[in-house]
């Protein structure tokens, strides 16, 4: 048995003077990063996969750390 595990990474709008994040109603945040590993019955990794979105929306990468 295989296991292919997903990891997507989020964008989200950012207002530096409310110093907080923002929604758009229509899109509140947008995939920037799509990953997986594939891992065998013996949870060894086979193969990965890695691969960057380019923004639409928020143009502007967030790094904003969570409390």
């Amino acid at each position: 048995m295989e296991y292919i595990v997903f990891d997507l990474e989020f964008n989200q709008g950012f207002d530096r003077k409310l110093n907080k994040t923002v929604s758009n109603e229509k899109c509140p945040f947008e995939i920037i990063q799509i990953g997986a590993v594939k891992l065998d019955s013996n949870l060894e990794i086979i193969d990965t996969f890695n691969t960057f979105v380019k923004p639409h929306i928020y143009r502007e990468i967030q790094n904003i750390k969570l409390k």
